[in-house]
């Protein structure tokens, strides 16, 4: 809580690339703590301590807050792109969170709808999908796209993903790390992919660090990397 009010907190962006025309497509924010004792901390040094508390739902406030400060000034130097948010579980199913994001949006008109995006976990879905499936509805009726993070790791059933009205699917690292070396993790990535583009939902895949991993997946159809 002091953090948050002597402005400890800075977010770093991580790009997001389309492979096949190598250009970024958007940026995904992560916070930071800049710690007046310790450092700068990444956010498995503080987050997991907050995650049950209040306090995670007004550092996710801020966050989407900054990201949307963040978008605009860097549309008035010419740059358009969209930023990505990560939101906790404890953080969207707040009561007010539509209401709070709505402000937000509404302090900067000249962002067009899609400029945030909203990422959530995939085992978060699965855990409250009533309230889930509310929650991504209302965003995307704001103009917000709600994207399903680290998935494949939630063992999401077919009809669950069917009726979640998520804009896209972000592959976990754990399989496309593997894919190059590993048959099974190859197929896993391949069914996912197959499967999203049927259900028309966009895929990104994490944790490419390599032209291998790049060449892997385009080879699949997948060209867009958040890594």
């Amino acid at each position: 809580r002091n953090g948050l009010e002597q402005r400890e907190f800075l977010l770093a962006y991580q790009p997001k690339v389309d492979m096949a025309h190598g250009k970024v497509i958007g940026m995904e924010a992560l916070v930071r703590w800049q710690h007046p004792q310790y450092g700068l901390l990444q956010p498995v040094a503080f987050v997991p301590l907050i995650e049950d508390h209040e306090l995670v739902g007004l550092l996710g406030d801020w966050v989407i807050g900054e990201s949307m400060r963040q978008a605009a000034e860097w549309l008035d130097g010419g740059l358009r792109t969209s930023v990505s948010v990560n939101i906790s579980p404890r953080h969207l199913l707040r009561p007010d969170f539509i209401e709070r994001l709505t402000r937000h949006l509404a302090r900067y008109p000249q962002l067009q709808p899609g400029v945030l995006e909203l990422e959530i976990l995939e085992t978060t879905a699965i855990k409250d999908f009533g309230a889930v499936a509310d929650f991504i509805l209302a965003c995307k009726m704001l103009g917000v796209p709600v994207t399903l993070d680290d998935f494949g790791t939630g063992y999401s059933s077919l009809t669950y993903l069917r009726q979640l009205p998520v804009a896209a699917l972000k592959l976990d690292q754990s399989f496309v790390r593997g894919m190059v070396d590993d048959a099974e993790d190859r197929a896993i990535v391949e069914g996912i992919l197959v499967m999203a583009h049927g259900l028309g939902r966009k895929a990104i895949a994490e944790g490419v660090e390599s032209v291998a991993h790049g060449d892997a997946l385009m080879a699949l159809g997948c060209t867009s990397t958040a890594r």
